[in-house]
């Protein structure tokens, strides 16, 4: 994903590709776009430059807050990017948030620049609160005395800033995850070089699960292990005291993929031409349940709501023919 190697180059090629092409379209793809690492978000979204303000506009133009308290509105913002560190691209998205607050809500405050001001106030308080390394958070007293007159010269109540410091407090502030930055924790569980080489730009999470591969030049001994399925690559690792060691990697460009799907059951697919182990299906496995190496081919078990989807990955169009005929 170019975006999230470099905004400005990523924005640029959408433009060119005919991709998206408008701040209204920018905008949407921002906020629904899962692929897309938030703090790349953040860092768009505070660009000083025409197009990119006009990006935030239609960013924040796509939020409706009528009727839904202040600090939850701003909580629900907050949640769909990273806020950039440096305090004038902060400044600038807060107070494009700050207006269509007022817009949507002309009744609550007496003046525009109330949620502005109160916006900072409540990401200071939450950075206070929320730090471990700050051994003297800011008390309600103080967050209500720092906040008096805000309102065109009148005060707040004490009630409206009790109830928001007590949310504050229970629930941080925090960006939704998203694929990028779970890579990079991904990435801290597993030991050796891997570690830098598995976060790239371009790299998505899909799923994980526990697994049983049987080896076949093992007289068919289990071992049990677990599966990191990427968009691009598929890692089988060992669990190594609360860490994982890398035992095989499959790249998947250039394979292909079918999908059958099996009710109530599911099944372990052994050298393809040999046999298949079938065991009845528990209800309570909600991720991938089993795959098995078959040379250059491997079926990947994973359940879909009430149903179970077998995804076999192979480049041999004549054994995804034979395994389906199992299955159908």
């Amino acid at each position: 994903m170019r975006f999230n190697h470099s905004v400005k180059q990523g924005v640029r090629w959408m433009i060119d590709s005919h991709i998206v092409d408008s701040p209204p379209m920018f905008a949407l793809f921002l906020k629904t776009e899962r692929s897309l690492n938030k703090r790349r978000v953040g860092e768009c979204l505070g660009v000083n430059e025409p197009f990119f303000l006009n990006i935030l506009k239609a960013f924040v133009l796509s939020f409706e807050f009528e009727n839904i308290a202040y600090d939850v509105c701003l909580r629900q913002f907050l949640s769909t990017f990273h806020l950039p560190g440096e305090a004038q691209k902060i400044e600038r998205i807060l107070e494009e948030f700050a207006k269509q607050f007022h817009r949507c809500n002309p009744s609550v405050f007496s003046h525009v620049d109330t949620p502005f001001i109160l916006s900072f106030s409540l990401v200071m308080l939450n950075t206070d609160i929320h730090n471990d390394a700050n051994k003297h958070k800011m008390t309600r007293s103080q967050f209500i005395k720092n906040n008096m007159g805000i309102d065109d010269g009148k005060d707040l109540s004490d009630e409206f800033l009790n109830e928001m410091y007590t949310r504050i407090e229970k629930s941080e502030f925090a960006p939704q995850g998203d694929n990028s930055s779970m890579v990079e924790k991904m990435a801290l569980q597993i030991n050796g070089k891997y570690t830098k080489e598995l976060v790239t730009p371009h790299r998505q999470f899909i799923g994980s699960c526990d697994i049983t591969t049987i080896d076949h030049s093992s007289r068919g001994k289990k071992k049990n292990r677990k599966a990191f399925l990427f968009n691009d690559i598929l890692m089988v690792l060992k669990p190594n005291k609360g860490k994982y060691n890398v035992k095989n990697i499959l790249p998947l460009l250039g394979l292909r993929v079918f999908y059958m799907v099996c009710m109530n059951e599911f099944y372990v697919l052994v050298h393809a031409k040999t046999y298949i182990q079938h065991s009845s299906y528990s209800h309570t496995l909600h991720t991938l349940a089993a795959f098995i190496w078959v040379d250059i081919c491997t079926i990947v078990v994973c359940s879909t709501h009430q149903s179970l989807k077998a995804v076999y990955i192979s480049s041999m169009k004549a054994m995804a023919t034979s395994l389906h005929s199992h299955f159908v």
